[in-house]
């Protein structure tokens, strides 16, 4: 039908360029969204569900889509694209189907539930565990004060932690993406994912990664999403119009929506483009600028030949000594406090 081509179709306002782009960045999504780490790889008891969810999660995605090709298609055509997000709720409005709609308001309220939970979990068990706590048992005095109350010190971090990001992102919403579409959200958020994937796939593939790539690759890749698609955000909130006409300065090749003269792209393609540019360039220049040090030839052997060293009886890259039980379980009860602690070690 002509009006699907027109609206689904590749044109010069959606080309096969960003189409890849968005197909990449999908694909990363799937990997390395806090939730979707959260689930797949910290809360993963058993390495054998893995052998499941290779088929199983792929399957569930085709499926999924047998529903929404036909509502994105029935609710273009009868509606326009322009209120794209809420087709699940005002098509069954439009055909007198008031029970339909609540119930698709119901799944979706909880989806949406389901989602914020998960993801702030995640992000506050991250911020407590790599940000705070080496801090924090970096300083002697510290915690020599908390002692063995460090467990309810962890968990008031990490409620914090996913109070100020419930603050944050409510302030975000309020000011700046009340304006978007929630698909327009969810790219800029993938985008930002993304720049995990070249250090994360490296460490697992190449040997000759180094942190000093993987920190240079973040932070330079982080600065390009956040100038090419946060910065944006802010017209004409907090920045003037011309930003994005003429430059920064009039400077028109600095343009963040077309940098260096790239327009072939829409903004997402865009960035995602420059950033993964930059980003896997950083890293690799950082890795092999330097020679690799002793802490990152031993962490990409245990990563990169992980399977080696998994069928051999002799793995001497691992510790294989012995502890005493009343030091695991003070350590465990540092952390988790004494009654988690011994349910642990009677498991």
């Amino acid at each position: 039908m002509p009006a699907l081509s027109q609206n689904f179709g590749f044109s010069s306002a959606h080309s096969s360029g960003d189409w890849f782009w968005y197909c990449l960045l999908g694909g990363l999504a799937v990997l390395f969204l806090p939730r979707q780490f959260q689930v797949a790889v910290i809360e993963n008891v058993d390495e054998r569900h893995l052998n499941k969810a290779m088929w199983l999660f792929p399957l569930y995605l085709l499926l999924i889509n047998v529903f929404v090709l036909p509502l994105a298609f029935g609710g273009v055509l009868l509606q326009g694209p322009a209120n794209a997000d809420g087709f699940l709720i005002t098509l069954p409005m439009q055909h007198g189907q008031p029970i339909l709609a609540l119930l698709a308001y119901l799944g979706g309220f909880s989806a949406a539930t389901s989602m914020i939970i998960v993801e702030t979990t995640a992000l506050s068990v991250m911020i407590s565990n790599n940000v705070v706590m080496p801090l924090f048992l970096a300083r002697p005095r510290w915690h020599e004060r908390f002692g063995t109350s460090m467990a309810g010190f962890v968990i008031n971090v990490r409620r914090l932690a996913v109070l100020g990001l419930l603050c944050l992102a409510y302030v975000y919403f309020r000011q700046v993406t009340n304006r978007l579409s929630l698909v327009s959200v969810g790219m800029i958020s993938f985008a930002a994912v993304a720049q995990f994937a070249p250090a994360m796939l490296g460490g697992i593939f190449w040997k000759r990664g180094a942190q000093r790539g993987a920190r240079l690759g973040l932070l330079a890749g982080g600065a390009v999403w956040f100038y090419t698609l946060i910065v944006p955000t802010f017209v004409p909130l907090l920045l003037p119009p011309s930003l994005l006409t003429d430059g920064p300065f009039g400077i028109g090749w600095l343009n963040p929506q077309a940098l260096f003269g790239l327009t072939v792209y829409d903004a997402i393609a865009h960035s995602m483009f420059w950033s993964m540019l930059v980003n896997v360039g950083f890293y690799a220049w950082g890795s092999l600028s330097r020679p690799q040090s002793a802490l990152d030839l031993s962490q990409a052997v245990l990563f990169v030949d992980v399977f080696t060293y998994a069928k051999t009886d002799d793995s001497s890259v691992i510790w294989k000594g012995k502890a005493l039980i009343a030091d695991l379980q003070q350590l465990l009860t540092t952390f988790f406090g004494a009654p988690q602690a011994g349910r642990i070690l009677e498991r």
